[in-house]
C-alpha cells in the first residue's frame, strides 16, 4: 500500500451501479400494456453470440483512492461516533451503511462520493471502498476486458487535495485508480 505514489491502474468498476452490455443493435419498437403508449429501446439480440458479447460500454469513468475495508469501516464508525450513531460491524449487511456514511463524509470534505470497489465473495463484504474525487459521464467502451488506450485519469490539484483530506483523517489509501462504470448519475 502506497499512500501518494503515481501508479496508475484502470479496470470497470466492480460495484452495486448498474451495467449493461450493449450490442450494436438497431432499435426495435415496443408496445407497452397501454396500445397507445410505444417506446423506442435499444433490446439486445435474441442470440447474444451473433454479436460481440464482449464488448462493453460504460458511462461513467471516476478517480479515486481504494481503501481497504477495515479501513473504512474504521473512518466510518468514527464519523458515527462523533455524531452519536451506532456503530458499524464489518458483516456484509452492513457495507451499505458503511458506504452510505463514507459518502456523506467524502461528499462534505469536497469530493464526489464513496462506492464499495473489487469483487465481491458470497457471504463477505466488499474487499474495498473507493473514494471518488473525480467522476465524468462520456462513452468508454472495454473490448475484449480491454479498455480503450487513454482512457486513465491522471492525478490533478483535485486528487492532491483528496490525498491531503484522507491523511488528515488518518486513513491509508492506495495509487489512485480509474474505474469505470453505468451509473444513473451525471456528473458535470
Amino acid at each position: 500500500m502506497d499512500n501518494g505514489s503515481s501508479g496508475h491502474k484502470s479496470r470497470p468498476l466492480e460495484s452495486s451501479c448498474d451495467s449493461l452490455y450493449t450490442y450494436n443493435v438497431q432499435p426495435r419498437l415496443l408496445s407497452c400494456h397501454f396500445h397507445y403508449h410505444l417506446q423506442w429501446l435499444s433490446m439486445p439480440p435474441a442470440n447474444p453470440t451473433e454479436t460481440n458479447p464482449r464488448m462493453k460500454s460504460f458511462n461513467t469513468r471516476f478517480g479515486g483512492f481504494p481503501i481497504l475495508h477495515q479501513d473504512g469501516l474504521k473512518w466510518a464508525n468514527s464519523i458515527r461516533q462523533r455524531k452519536g450513531d451506532s456503530l458499524l460491524t464489518a458483516a456484509p449487511s452492513h457495507d451499505l451503511h458503511i458506504n452510505q456514511t463514507l459518502s456523506e463524509e467524502v461528499v462534505a470534505l469536497g469530493g464526489v462520493k464513496c462506492l464499495p470497489y473489487g469483487r465481491r465473495k458470497p457471504k463477505e463484504p466488499y474487499p474495498m471502498f473507493l473514494v471518488i474525487v473525480r467522476a465524468e459521464n462520456g462513452e468508454f467502451w472495454a473490448i475484449g476486458g480491454d479498455l480503450q488506450e487513454g482512457l486513465d485519469m491522471t492525478e490533478g490539484p483535485a486528487e492532491e487535495i483528496g490525498k491531503e483530506l484522507l491523511r488528515k483523517e488518518g486513513i491509508p489509501f492506495m495509487d489512485f485508480v480509474t474505474a469505470f462504470a453505468n451509473s444513473k448519475e451525471y456528473y458535470s
